[in-house]
Parts: structure tokens; sequence; C-alpha cells
């Protein structure tokens, strides 16, 4: 909680004055095709982890995100990210596993719930590569990034055998974790209204593993409305409290924005 509590005021004393001068902003909301991959475990956490595709039946779905970002030459640049991730799915067709203190059985209802909320707050700085004419055709973005995430995890299922029943229910901590990112990249203008976008977030550190890449293709119309559509790909593999989560989430996203 240390580490988050600095990176929050460096952020915030970094990112402030540049805020105030801005002249370019981006403000944009969206929705992302998520496509889930990778297991989960809880504590104790056992070698027999859930699967969230075979074995909690979690599928891809419509997910909302939303951005806001500065683009400046002379100051701190601003990026603030929120997606937030919900997958809830009932399944009968399972095999055995364990989670927690409980092994689920296979062949009765299963209700699975997966809660994510991935906040981004970054400061980066925008330098121009390529200038043609007096546009900025190729832009180089690099910073750092505070990265926080909100999860929780339910899985409760109830078995009748000979008129008895039994329930069983494993519930997580809402976990928050927070880990400082590395944040790159590019934007290149390819006519007039149209351009390119990169990203690149990570961090690893100790078997841990934080990564996003997102390809992004913007057109800005002359009032200033922009529509974009790409690919986005995030790995979480960290362990925080009493969850340990080695998953990916990928797929394409559109957006509608504007820019001022």
């Amino acid at each position: 909680m240390k580490r988050g509590k600095l990176l929050i005021a460096v952020l915030a004393f970094l990112v402030l004055p540049g805020t105030v001068y801005g002249q370019n902003f981006e403000i944009s909301a969206g929705v992302w095709w998520v496509s889930p991959d990778g297991d989960l475990s809880f504590a104790p956490f056992s070698p027999s982890r859930p699967d969230l595709d075979n074995d909690l039946g979690f599928d891809s779905q419509l997910e909302v995100n939303f951005r806001f970002k500065t683009k400046f030459q002379e100051s701190p640049n601003v990026y603030l990210k929120l997606t937030p991730i919900f997958f809830e799915e009932t399944r009968s067709d399972t095999q055995p596993f364990a989670f927690g203190n409980s092994v689920f059985l296979g062949g009765s209802p299963l209700d699975s719930e997966l809660q994510l909320y991935i906040y981004d707050a970054a400061l980066f700085y925008r330098k121009p590569i390529l200038t043609i004419g007096t546009t900025n055709s190729l832009n180089a973005e690099f910073g750092i990034d505070a990265r926080f995430i909100i999860s929780k995890v339910e899985i409760s299922q109830s078995v009748i055998e000979d008129a008895d029943s039994l329930s069983l229910t494993e519930e997580s901590d809402r976990e928050l974790a927070i880990f400082p990112l590395l944040y790159g990249g590019l934007d290149m203008r390819v006519r007039d209204k149209v351009s390119l976008q990169a990203e690149l977030w990570g961090y690893t550190y100790r078997g841990e593993q934080i990564l996003s890449i997102i390809g992004r293709a913007v057109a800005t119309t002359a009032d200033s409305l922009q529509f974009s559509a790409g690919y986005r790909l995030e790995t979480l593999d960290f362990e925080e409290g009493t969850q340990k989560l080695d998953t990916t989430f990928s797929g394409p996203f559109t957006e509608v924005g504007i820019e001022f």
C-alpha cells in the first residue's frame, strides 16, 4: 500500500501543472469484445486451478471502457483509463476442481462470478520524431503509469444427493493491487484526419507480469469527433491477498470520442 501511495503522490505532483496549461485533449468511450483465457485460484492455493473458459464457462462478451488523454509537447501529459470487466456464468458440465477450502464437483450447477476494475493513471511525454510541413506526422510517447486493479471472485454450488443438500461457497475479499508500469506509444498520422496508434504498457517483477498491448486506427471529423477501432490484449499474472490470477483478456474494440 505504501508503494501505491507514493505513486499517487508523484503522479499528482507532476500531472497537475500540465493539465492546467494543456491545449489538446481527447475523451472517448467504447466497447470491447473481451475473450477470457487462463485460470485463477483462491487461498489456500491449489495446483488444481479452475480455467476461466473450460471450468467456469466464461465466454466472450462486450465490456465498456473509458479514457482521457492530453497531447501537447511542452509539459507532461496525463492519460487516464477505466476498464471494468465482469463475468458471471452458471454451468453444469464441468470437471471437479479445488478452489480455496472446497472441492467443487462435476455434474451439478456451478455459479461463478469474476469482477475486475482496471484503472490507469499515466504521466508521459510526447516527442515528435518526424515532421512534414507544419504537421508532426510521427510522435513517440513514453512515461510511467500507476495501475490499480480491484478484483473479486465468487464460486458457489449446491449438490443434492439422496435427499441431502450440500452448499459450497468460496468468496474472496475485494482485493486492491497497485503496480508501476512503463508506458510507450507511437502516434502516426498517415493522412489528414487519419492516424494509427500503438501502445505498450508493461510490468514484470518476481514472477508477476502485467502487460497491455493496444493497436488503434483513428479517424477525426471536421467538427473534432473521433471514431476509432482496434485490438487490445491484457495479461494479468499476479497474486494479491487471497487471490492468484493468471489470465489474458483480448479482443477487438471500437470507440467514439471528441478532441478539443
